[in-house]
């Protein structure tokens, strides 16, 4: 609850968005031939989202300097906490990891952390996630959601190893095994199924491809070391070496879009039964043939699909299998270093 109402008061009202689901060809033509239409996302064959542009004149009416108060009193008790406390207690040798506007990653020498703070509980720390039985018998339910009382996010458990690479982009193992991984721009989902505390270790890894199947809301992620074609292609593959996803026999990519393009390419040369698509750019005034699609391929040779199985309109690669049904994968190159 605190977080949201602070997301509030720093909300940036210009990023705003005005996006139309629909199910109707008609008021999806109607939107698309309006002036400040943008560009549109096509889910599937009854599911399209239509982009539009502001009309309206921008309110400014959220409260920013309270946003601003509560970042900078963040700030001043994570200060206070470090210097006044940490330091004070335990001089050289606390050394800090790193720290974000409302956190802090210590590591400290010590024989036991939790018997030094014991006696401080009560004024300083919350230890309400802590287990009654925790062997340093430290006061335990203490402070419980209480304003500017400093929570360890472990628990009380002993962490063995950190790795930190950038705001809100580190792991940290438990000693009993447990991992804990932060990856900023990725579901959490596939973090816990596809990203190990390992993958944050290895140094030369920079990206991470994320794809989502919409048709069977899958989703995976691959560490990369570098956007180049030739690697994202092969993380396709991995992905698709683990399943559950068929390799796609036909691959559609929005010609404007270089990256994928070439990753497409590479692709190909992997499998030679796949057949490469090209799709007309999408009108955005005239709204007349807005999901006017134009498969490629030989002359003599059969069409890969009809207009209606092959139409589509998005900021993403299109796979198709063998039972016809549209595939569609949306990619994210996330920078994890």
């Amino acid at each position: 609850m605190n977080n949201s109402v602070f997301g509030k008061t720093m909300e940036n009202i210009r990023k705003r968005v005005d996006v139309r689901l629909l199910n109707n060809r008609k008021k999806a033509q109607k939107l698309s031939a309006k002036p400040n239409f943008k560009h549109c996302t096509i889910f599937d064959e009854n599911l399209i989202a239509i982009h539009m542009g502001r009309t309206s004149l921008i309110k400014f009416d959220k409260p920013v300097f309270c946003g601003m108060a509560i970042l900078d009193l963040s700030k001043t008790l994570m200060y206070d906490f470090h210097y006044n406390y940490t330091k004070k207690k335990y001089g050289d040798k606390a050394k800090l990891f790193f720290t974000v506007t409302d956190s802090l990653m210590y590591e400290i020498e010590t024989e036991d952390f939790y018997k030094d703070i014991a006696a401080d509980v009560e004024e300083t720390f919350d230890t309400c996630n802590f287990p009654k039985d925790h062997n340093s018998k430290i006061p335990t339910g203490c402070n419980k959601i209480v304003l500017g009382m400093i929570k360890d996010e472990a628990g009380g458990k002993i962490i063995e190893e950190s790795v930190g690479l950038r705001a809100k982009l580190y792991s940290y193992k438990i000693l009993e095994g447990k991992e804990e991984k932060k990856c900023k721009g990725i579901k959490k989902t596939v973090i816990k199924k596809n990203i190990t505390h390992e993958d944050y270790k290895i140094k030369v890894n920079k990206y991470a491809l994320t794809v989502v199947d919409v048709a069977s809301r899958f989703k995976a992620a691959v560490p990369l070391t570098s956007k180049e074609s030739s690697e994202v292609s092969k993380a396709f593959q991995t992905v698709y070496k683990r399943g559950p996803l068929r390799w796609p026999e036909i691959l559609q990519v929005d010609p404007g879009r270089e990256f994928m393009g070439e990753t497409t390419k590479e692709m190909a040369k992997d499998d030679a039964s796949l057949k490469m698509c090209q799709k007309p750019p999408f009108p955005t005034t005239s709204g007349v043939q807005p999901f006017q699609f134009q498969p490629s391929y030989d002359p003599g040779e059969e069409p890969v699909g009809s207009e209606e199985e092959m139409r589509a309109e998005a900021p993403m690669v299109i796979l198709q299998g063998k039972d016809w049904k549209l595939r569609m994968v949306l990619v994210f190159a996330a920078v994890v270093a």
